[in-house]
């Protein structure tokens, strides 16, 4: 199965439905502060931040993000592609 890659289009699309779920859970995290007084603009700012820097590492590690499942690619060690890559 080497060389059996994902094509661009997908890859694309991929990456849209990842943008489109990061906005909306962008929307929720809001939502959910706007419930609260007084949030100190930097837990917003970390939240949003974190929601970035987590999300595309730990679900390509745990073997896709939303949209290469969705998509059918998954991430696997090159040596091994029954292995998922490792954190």
């Amino acid at each position: 199965m080497t060389g059996n890659y994902p094509e661009l289009k997908d890859r694309i699309q991929s990456t849209f439905i990842d943008t489109f779920f990061l906005l909306i859970l962008m929307f929720v995290f809001a939502a959910v502060l706007d419930k609260f007084e007084n949030v100190p603009d930097w837990i917003r700012i970390a939240m949003f931040v974190g929601l970035f820097i987590v999300y595309e590492p730990l679900f390509t590690a745990l073997g896709c993000t939303l949209g290469n499942f969705m998509k059918g690619i998954r991430v696997r060690k090159y040596s091994d592609e029954t292995v998922n890559i490792k954190l």
